[in-house]
């Protein structure tokens, strides 16, 4: 038997420790020594089968020691591919548009004017839903809508491929939740009652871009009306009948103080919407961050707390969850029917992975079996964070070439993300 890479110990307040292993996230709270027994005898881990039985088969039946043929780096990789290419889910993107309302200076997508998905790509969609849901294995379809804006001059596009997606959901038995990432100025009262009655697990994302007067200088419905106060409107009236909304605030280093204003605004809705709001923070891709943005976000970060909000200002990096578009069965389909995996890259003809046909099939291209295949790169393997990494697949493909991290950290900053994770896991231990 072999000491597992992945084990660490933590000390604790009181001068004991957690043996804690982030590979099958167990834990083990231990006196000073019991530690010392076992760094003694780490390196023939086997002796503490005749020194402290009971030790030795609580390590082993925890994972903390395992076989000595057993290689961890492999498995790990094993084990996440099979975990991302489950058959159980099925998330469907669609870009109904490349047209948007608002002119945010930041987006990265090239917009097309009165772009929207004609009845061809239509019935391929549908027929790719037909498919999708008659999988037998299939348990939960996530359906999204994304663009451009979704609902700019395509709400009865969306509510048509909407009602299908449910009727054969139903039929086949499968679970439909609904996504929809818009700025929310179209999310009218009669909208948002259509998506209450489906009766559909619905959560909605909207971006700002600060409190109002920020928010206002980007986001603008013409050049007298900024967004924020409709956008908040709506929101409001989503939250009351029960849809789940994330306010992704968008920041960067001149307006991230100004998200204090914004909180303030969403504190005054019923306490009953407290539950379903959640806030997450995206840096702005073309802003530098700066020493002052740190302390901004920790200002941020102590009044969310105080509000009660959930939010992702911690645990971000390598412990987060796993991006949609690294899973196998996760397609993103243009209005136009080319295909993609990211929705956070420009939906442009040399980036898509292969086009919908109007039966229903997908014909893969060559970038997707490139992409498939650049998921761990050699660095991964040694990489002491391996079983919690989540950088996503785009950012692996793309510095696949390089052979290296797309995100280096330091050793520190790595073994600060496993210790943030034990912390998440057993707060009343830590």
């Amino acid at each position: 038997m072999k000491w597992s890479a992945y084990n660490i110990f933590y000390e604790l307040s009181n001068g004991g420790f957690i043996l804690y292993n982030y590979l099958t996230d167990s834990a083990m709270i231990m006196m000073r020594s019991l530690r010392s027994i076992i760094n003694l005898h780490k390196d023939k881990i086997d002796d503490l089968s005749t020194i402290h039985p009971d030790l030795y088969n609580e390590l082993k039946s925890r994972g903390y020691v395992i076989c000595d043929d057993v290689d961890e780096q492999t498995s790990v990789m094993e084990n996440i591919r099979e975990s991302l290419n489950s058959s159980k889910k099925f998330d469907l993107t669609i870009n109904p548009t490349l047209d948007c309302n608002l002119k945010c200076w930041y987006c990265y997508e090239t917009l097309i004017p009165n772009s929207k998905i004609t009845l061809e790509v239509l019935d391929g969609i549908k027929s790719l839903l037909f498919n999708i849901v008659r999988k037998r294995k299939l348990e939960e379809l996530n359906l999204s809508f994304f663009g451009g804006e979704p609902l700019f001059k395509t709400r009865e596009v969306v509510f048509d491929i909407i009602n299908y997606a449910k009727r054969h959901c139903e039929l086949q038995g499968k679970r439909l939740k609904l996504h929809f990432t818009t700025n929310a100025t179209l999310l009218s009262p009669n909208i948002i009652k259509a998506i209450s009655l489906s009766q559909l697990d619905t959560f909605i994302q909207v971006p700002f871009d600060g409190g109002r007067d920020e928010h206002n200088l980007t986001k603008r419905i013409n050049s007298a009306i900024g967004s924020y106060d409709l956008s908040l409107k709506n929101i409001r009236h989503a939250l009351e009948l029960g849809i789940k909304v994330a306010i992704r605030c968008n920041y960067t280093s001149k307006n991230i103080g100004s998200f204090q204003y914004l909180i303030d605004d969403v504190s005054k809705f019923p306490l009953e919407c407290r539950d379903r709001i959640t806030f997450q923070f995206q840096q702005v891709w073309q802003d530098v961050p700066k020493i002052d943005t740190y302390k901004e976000i920790d200002n941020i970060k102590m009044l969310l707390s105080e509000k009660g909000f959930d939010n992702n200002l911690e645990g971000v990096g390598a412990i987060s969850s796993f991006c949609y578009a690294d899973f196998e069965n996760s397609i993103v389909v243009n209005y136009n029917g080319d295909l993609f995996k990211c929705t956070a890259r420009d939906f442009k003809k040399e980036n898509r992975i292969g086009i919908l046909l109007p039966n229903g099939d997908i014909q893969y291209n060559k970038k997707y079996e490139e992409r498939k295949h650049s998921f761990f790169n050699k660095e991964c393997g040694e990489c002491i964070i391996l079983p919690i990494c989540t950088i996503c697949s785009q950012r692996r493909y793309e510095s696949f070439d390089k052979e290296c991290c797309p995100q280096p950290i330091s050793e520190e900053e790595k073994l600060n993300q496993i210790i943030y994770r034990l912390k998440s896991l057993y707060p009343h231990y830590v």
